[in-house]
Formats: structure tokens, C-alpha cells, sequence
């Protein structure tokens, strides 16, 4: 009995450690700001896959492949982003295809983007914007006074320990601007890099 009673309380104390150990959706966000912060340059390749099927036989696929550059200097971001994308959409009485390339390159101030169009009904055609440059801070800390961050159980991509973090428009208003009702992000926890969204 008396080992019973001892195997039952360390049972609960070691319950009662994971729970208290476990992250919460702060931590997480100090984490990956901490760790934002320690990143002076990185580049990677990124890929895109979106698959939207609205009913009714309106369906939309968007492939995009493309390289981003980072780097901080004198306490400056400085970021250059070449992507390709194709997109292909059915809806009631057609389809639409497109394909095009954009340069995006941004310093402290302004983001310039060069958009190319390679094919489709658009083809030919450029169109330059320029823009206030993004913020150098975490996406969670940027934008957070538009949306409501819940951290739910971790879960593995490819093998490696994610954090999964939800995000809900925090008004209908923030939902319509976005296109979106909720998306999900998965961070890895070594690197810190979201490796999957979902919308």
C-alpha cells in the first residue's frame, strides 16, 4: 500500500511538472523574438503549395518556388526575395492560368517589388510598387493588436519537433482583410522556422 501511495504521488508530481514546464503561447513568442534578434544574416529556399476548393467546381492550385535573402546591418534589415509562381484556377464557365516572377527587395525604409508576368491573359506585362518597409520584428509580435495567438500541442514535420500556433483574426473586419478565418503555423523548435501554414 505504502508503495502504491509513493508511486501514485511521484505519478502526480511528474504530471504536475509537465504541466508546469510546458510552454504557453508568451513563452513561445519571447523564444522566437530572442531568437530573431540573434539572426544578423540567413538565406533559404522556400516552396508554396495551395490547393482552395470552394465548391461547386470553383478550384484553385498555386505553386511558388523561390529564394529569400536576409541580412541586419548597423542595427538595419535588409532583405531580397526572387520567386516564381503558377497558378491555375477553374470556376463555373472558364479557368484562368498565370505564371509570373517577382522581385521584391526591401531595405530599412521602403520594400520595392518588380512583378513580371510570363503567362496567361497577362503576359508582357510589369507592374513596380514600392511600400513602407515591414517591421524588423517576429510576424507574432507585429501582429498581434489583429489577431488572437493560441499555442496547441506540438506536433512533428519531417521528424522534427514543431511548435503549432493558431491564429484567429481578432475581428470580422481583420478576417476579410486577410481572407481567412484561422491559420495555423508550425515553428520548429531548433531553428526556430515556421516549416508549414495552413489557412
Amino acid at each position: 500500500m505504502r508503495r502504491m501511495k509513493s508511486l501514485l504521488a511521484f505519478v502526480l508530481a511528474f504530471g504536475l511538472a509537465q504541466v508546469v514546464l510546458a510552454d504557453t503561447i508568451d513563452d513561445v513568442e519571447k523564444k522566437l523574438e530572442a531568437a530573431y534578434k540573434k539572426v544578423n544574416a540567413t538565406s533559404y529556399k522556400m516552396k508554396m503549395i495551395s490547393n482552395i476548393d470552394s465548391g461547386g467546381g470553383n478550384v484553385s492550385k498555386t505553386d511558388m518556388a523561390g529564394t529569400v535573402d536576409y541580412m541586419r546591418k548597423d542595427g538595419k534589415m535588409f532583405m531580397r526575395s526572387d520567386s516564381v509562381m503558377t497558378s491555375e484556377s477553374k470556376y463555373s464557365g472558364g479557368e484562368m492560368k498565370m505564371k509570373m516572377n517577382s522581385l521584391m527587395v526591401q531595405d530599412a525604409e521602403f520594400n520595392w517589388t518588380l512583378t513580371e508576368y510570363l503567362e496567361g491573359d497577362m503576359k508582357g506585362q510589369k507592374m513596380a510598387t514600392k511600400s513602407k518597409a515591414m517591421p524588423d520584428q517576429t510576424a507574432i509580435v507585429f501582429s498581434k493588436e489583429h489577431f488572437v495567438y493560441k499555442l496547441l500541442p506540438d506536433e512533428k514535420v519531417d521528424g522534427q519537433d514543431c511548435w503549432v500556433i493558431e491564429a484567429i483574426p481578432a475581428s470580422d473586419r481583420q478576417a476579410a482583410d486577410s481572407g481567412y478565418s484561422k491559420r495555423r503555423l508550425w515553428v520548429r523548435k531548433d531553428n526556430h522556422y515556421t516549416v508549414k501554414r495552413e489557412y
